[in-house]
């Protein structure tokens, strides 16, 4: 293999070097094109990769006329839309993801054309492509398209492709990647944890995880807390847990769930009382579903499903909403009731969206917990918007979201989610909850996003976890009651009574 430095891969016509996770991937693009003495094109799949991206090139003082950066998607729809009947663009405003693979196929089309190509090399004499394990198909075949001419060097970890596309498939490093593209050396120095000041956790991850994980081996996750690392035992209920690893660390922390379980995140953050923040995928269809619940009813109807948002969402508030509902019409002392009443009858009797808005400003005064708080409040930026401009509520939904997707998304300092939304993203403190649940992906992307201390909850001291050899159960740790040693029994005690030493 050929060597990975900035310089060299910037010499390539056609590379791929492979990063593994904290490795410096947005670091070695930066580097190159710095190398480079043209124009640049710098592709990624999102846009928190985008600005992960400049920022980066802004530190090292890359002048912006030395590349053009953006994402894969808006890259192929801007020069569909400008060249319409070259593309058989159909779709100008793609939302869903047959939508964006009918921009990519129109994409693909136009780059076939001789004077496109002569466009693009003008504009452009290289491009890097960065996350190339998120590719599609599609997106791949976009990328080789381009390659036939112009440079093209991609960067990559095999281990992190874990986005999920419906019908599409990924590309497959085997027979995609490393026959197109020539493969350079591995960029395998642990930079995140060593810029944090624990390089020895980064070198557990990339010498011994990560092989183990390729490999499908058994991982040990115990005695490992001189670098950083804890295990600890699966729980049915992390409040107290997490509370207590917020008090003991000031910086970044982030609580990483199974991917497969969507709810989870939101229900441990409502028991947590607001001191840990969920986030939501950019593709969720629930506020636009909940928009056009209130925008299409009137009357009655619609202050039911105006109240149903916020208590599905808000804690404390349900019980004021049930009884003044009920007694619509009744007098209240209870100041609180007296407003909800006005509020109420005013949605149901008015067609704007202003009562509305400010019932849910009020419901804030009871300080509630929120559920989900990023989709509380783009509800409420949604309304304010939809009020301003006088348009409907189900558009301004759409342009609120819209702006959030390409715009940088904003982690919460206290952030509990899945792999899919926080891969990419680095913290001080990671706690992967419910380890023994993922996937090997998904256990390796949740692994690498702490710098400084990573936490395991599973249900034994291995991953994966030990199973039963009479029921294939996972085997929990247990203690003997007589000399306190560690053991490991099934955890369908005491159907399966079998037992087994710790490896």
């Amino acid at each position: 293999m050929l060597s990975n430095s900035p310089e060299n891969f910037a010499k390539q016509q056609k590379a791929v070097i492979v990063a593994p996770a904290g490795c410096g991937k947005t670091e070695l693009i930066a580097d190159a094109v710095k190398c480079c003495n043209s124009r640049q094109l710098i592709l990624t799949h999102t846009n928190a990769g985008v600005s992960s991206l400049r920022k980066r090139l802004k530190k090292k003082e890359v002048s912006s006329r030395r590349y053009h950066l953006e994402t894969i998607h808006s890259f192929a729809l801007r020069y569909s839309k400008a060249y319409p009947a070259a593309s058989s663009i159909l779709i100008v405003e793609p939302k869903t993801n047959d939508d964006y693979k009918a921009v990519i196929t129109s994409a693909i089309k136009l780059f076939d054309s001789e004077l496109i190509k002569k466009i693009l090399k003008l504009s452009y004499r290289g491009i890097f492509v960065d996350e190339y394990q998120d590719c599609t198909i599609d997106q791949h075949k976009l990328i080789l398209k381009l390659s036939e001419n112009i440079p093209c060097r991609i960067v990559g970890d095999p281990l992190q492709g874990i986005f999920d596309f419906g019908n599409e498939k990924i590309v497959d490093w085997g027979t995609d990647v490393f026959l197109n593209f020539t493969k350079l050396d591995d960029s395998n120095e642990p930079w995140r944890w060593r810029n944090a000041g624990n390089k020895a956790l980064g070198k557990w991850l990339l010498d011994t995880a990560r092989p183990a994980i390729e490999n499908k081996q058994t991982l040990k996750l115990h005695s490992l807390e001189t670098i950083g690392c804890y295990w600890h035992p699966k729980l049915n209920n992390y409040c107290g847990e997490l509370n207590e690893l917020a008090n003991k660390n000031q910086g970044d922390i982030f609580v990483i769930s199974d991917p497969s379980n969507t709810n989870k995140p939101h229900f441990i953050a409502k028991n947590l009382k607001n001191r840990f923040r969920t986030i939501e995928p950019l593709t969720d269809k629930v506020l636009f579903d909940k928009a056009s619940k209130i925008q299409d009813n009137h009357g009655i109807q619609r202050l039911n499903n105006v109240v149903k948002f916020a208590t599905d969402y808000l804690t404390v508030i349900k019980s004021d909403c049930t009884d003044v509902k009920k007694r619509l019409s009744s007098k209240f002392k209870n100041e609180n009731k007296k407003k909800l009443q006005e509020l109420f009858i005013a949605i149901k009797d008015k067609e704007g969206l202003e009562p509305i808005l400010e019932l849910y400003e009020f419901f804030e005064t009871y300080k509630p917990t929120r559920k989900r708080w990023q989709l509380w409040h783009e509800m409420k930026l949604s309304l304010k918007l939809a009020i301003s401009e006088d348009i409907p509520l189900s558009e301004a939904c759409f342009q609120v979201r819209s702006k959030t997707k390409y715009s940088e998304h904003r982690i919460p300092h206290r952030c509990l989610s899945r792999t899919v939304l926080l891969k990419g993203l680095e913290c001080d403190c990671a706690a992967v909850i419910d380890a023994d649940e993922m996937k090997p992906k998904d256990f390796y992307v949740a692994i690498t996003r702490g710098s400084k201390e990573l936490h395991i909850y599973s249900s034994n001291q291995y991953y994966p976890a030990i199973r039963c050899d009479k029921c294939n159960s996972i085997m929990l740790l247990k203690q003997n009651r007589n000399n306190g040693s560690s053991f490991l029994g099934c955890s369908e005690y005491p159907e399966c009574d079998c037992t087994k030493r710790l490896p």
